[in-house]
């Protein structure tokens, strides 16, 4: 009889403690701008033809999100990047881009401010996963269209780049 009344009294503390289902989810609203800033770094170690290769990388980033349009599932978002840093350290090479540096000596920095408060669009579902990204390549192409002084072979491989690092894949 014992047994029966200590387990009757933990099923009946253990029953409200069931775990609650909870679907988290974005509550934006039409017209309102949301922001994002972050800051990460990726330590990359390769080993090619028997040689170990390391690459560090640091990226830091601020984008503003302004909500056209709330579907039934799904928000329409204009997206621009504010600022952008990234550096990138292999071997003897160091690479430094910063959207807020002012040389047209320091082209990729020249390129990467060309790309600030421009115009991308977004579709993010309500639980945040982005659904598709238009006209970034059009954003892109427009940046390098201003650059007449880069050779074309030279663009074409630095927006190859651009598209893999900020393309719509």
């Amino acid at each position: 009889m014992k047994y029966i009344l200590n387990l009757l009294l933990l099923v009946v503390v253990l029953t409200p403690c069931q775990a609650q289902k909870f679907k988290p989810a974005l509550h934006l609203t039409k017209g309102d701008t949301y922001y994002l800033i972050s800051t990460g770094t990726s330590a990359i170690a390769q080993s090619l033809n028997g040689q170990e290769k390391k690459v560090n990388i640091a990226l830091s980033f601020s984008m503003a999100f302004k909500v056209t349009d709330v579907m039934d599932s799904v928000y329409k978002m204009e997206v621009r990047y504010q600022s952008l840093d990234m550096k990138i350290q292999m071997a003897d090479t160091t690479i430094d881009m910063d959207s807020k540096k002012n040389s047209i000596l320091d082209v990729p920095s020249t390129v990467i401010a060309a790309m600030m408060n421009k115009p991308f669009n977004i579709i993010l579902s309500k639980s945040g996963k982005v659904r598709s990204v238009e006209n970034i390549e059009k954003m892109i192409n427009n940046v390098f269209d201003g650059f007449p002084q880069i050779d074309s072979a030279k663009k074409g491989q630095i927006k190859k780049q651009f598209m893999q690092s900020f393309g719509a894949n």
